[in-house]
Formats: structure tokens, C-alpha cells, sequence
């Protein structure tokens, strides 16, 4: 039986409770340090996968973008945005070609024993680019602000709590339950998703952002 180390129990709750899928170079980023360790994560990746701990699919997606701030930002009391700037600011990034590559996520056999939400499987193969992009802001923020990434609750965690409901892609809640931040990767939104988010944010008094 294959022994977990810290590590790769870090690995593991990452993918059965904050976020859905990573690639390699996210998990390598995160938990080597440098770039002559890629063999080292492959191989241990690879054996987590052979364990049942994590599953494995080559599927297309495109390269993940530099989010070193929110596109947008705003809290309770200002005023609404300008929601036709924010979608063209955040559909004309988007130029290079989707590309296939491996992509994991946690398995059943890792939800029974670390908890959370993870299904398995890939959730839709079209959000792959949506979802990596979502494990890419939790991981920048457990890299630079690792006491708000504890407070990090993912969407398929909010799904059993926001039923009939608009889900986030994530939420900053502290142990009080008092939500600090909303958290939305906004893809190609039209500005009609966008103000949709905002209302629902607006309403709830929540602060966001949006990336």
C-alpha cells in the first residue's frame, strides 16, 4: 500500500475540497521548487494516480493566463460598474488555441477518505479551461496569502449549501461564517453575466472580484 506523504495529503484535500482539477505545472509550482524536479512530480503524480488517489484524462484546454489582479473589484456601497468595460476587457484576452494535455483530479476512493465534493471525474469537459483557471487563483493564493486560502469555499461546496441559486466559483468565508471576499474567473462573460453577478453579489452585500 502506497504510504501519503504530507505532501501528497495536501495534494489530495486541495482536489476533494477547494478546487477541481490542476495540471502539473500547477501542482509542480506549488509543491517542487524547481524546474529540474518536473521528472520528480511527474512520477509521483503518476503514482498517485496508479494508488486510486487521483485520476488522470488528456483533454484540451487553453494556456492558462497571468491573473495577478482582478480585472474588477468592488465593495458594498460603490457604485455598480460599467459592466459592458468589463466583459470586452475580459473577452479580448483570449487569442491562443486550446492544446491537450493531462489533467487530474481527485477520485471517488480520495472523497471517502479526505472529505469534500470532488465527483470522481472531469464535471464538463468544456469548463476545463474555466476550472484550471479557478485552481490557478486558489493557488496564487495559497502561495501569497495562505491564512485567506484556508477560508477558501470552493463551488461544488457551495452547491449543497446555494441550492437553486448563483454559484461563485468560490468564496472567502472566515470560521465565523462572515463571507470576506467573492471570488468569479470571468472567461468570456457577456456584460449581461456580468451584471447578473454583480446584482447577485450586490443584493447579498458581498465585496468580489473579478478576474
Amino acid at each position: 500500500m502506497m504510504i501519503l506523504t504530507l505532501r501528497d495529503q495536501a495534494i489530495i484535500r486541495s482536489l476533494t475540497r477547494r478546487v477541481r482539477i490542476v495540471t502539473l505545472g500547477l501542482i509542480r509550482a506549488h509543491w517542487w521548487s524547481s524546474a529540474s524536479t518536473h521528472s520528480t512530480a511527474r512520477r509521483r503524480m503518476a503514482q498517485l494516480v496508479d494508488a486510486g488517489w487521483l485520476g488522470c484524462r488528456c483533454v484540451p484546454s487553453r494556456p492558462l493566463l497571468i491573473l495577478s489582479q482582478p480585472v474588477f473589484a468592488w465593495n458594498p456601497g460603490a457604485v455598480a460598474p460599467n459592466f459592458d468595460a468589463i466583459s470586452w476587457a475580459l473577452q479580448r484576452r483570449w487569442s491562443n488555441a486550446a492544446r491537450r494535455q493531462n489533467i487530474f483530479f481527485a477520485t471517488r476512493q480520495a472523497t471517502e477518505c479526505f472529505g469534500g465534493s470532488a465527483r470522481g471525474s472531469i464535471k464538463n469537459l468544456s469548463q476545463v479551461t474555466h476550472d484550471l483557471h479557478v485552481s490557478l487563483l486558489y493557488f496564487n493564493l495559497l502561495r501569497h496569502e495562505p491564512e485567506l486560502a484556508a477560508c477558501w469555499v470552493g463551488e461544488d461546496e457551495l452547491a449543497h449549501e446555494r441550492r437553486h441559486a448563483k454559484l461563485p466559483d468560490a468564496i472567502l468565508r472566515d470560521s465565523h461564517g462572515h463571507v470576506l471576499r467573492v471570488i468569479e474567473f470571468g472567461g468570456a462573460y457577456s456584460a449581461r453575466r456580468v451584471r447578473a453577478f454583480h446584482q447577485d453579489c450586490a443584493r447579498r452585500g458581498h465585496s468580489y472580484e473579478i478576474y
